[in-house]
């Protein structure tokens, strides 16, 4: 027994198997259909439409400054 995942959609109520596992699904196969749903947005249209701070650091731009690792004693 062994377990193989894929996406297809229905066409006609028909699952459409794709042709490289067709040779090796042979006698009973056991079927279960998920149905995936789109996932509602995670974040608010205000969160989404923020656009920053001007004056604000690139992310990590501070990375020059850190010690290389032999010359930090704890590292």
């Amino acid at each position: 027994m062994y377990a193989v995942e894929f996406e297809t959609q229905l066409e006609n109520g028909a699952i459409q198997v794709p042709e490289i596992y067709k040779t090796a699904l042979t006698g009973l196969v056991k079927v279960i259909i998920l149905k995936e749903t789109p996932a509602p947005a995670l974040w608010s249209p205000e969160i989404m439409a923020f656009q920053g701070i001007p004056d604000m650091p690139a992310f990590e731009s501070y990375r020059e400054e850190l010690l290389p690792t032999q010359a930090d004693p704890l590292a």
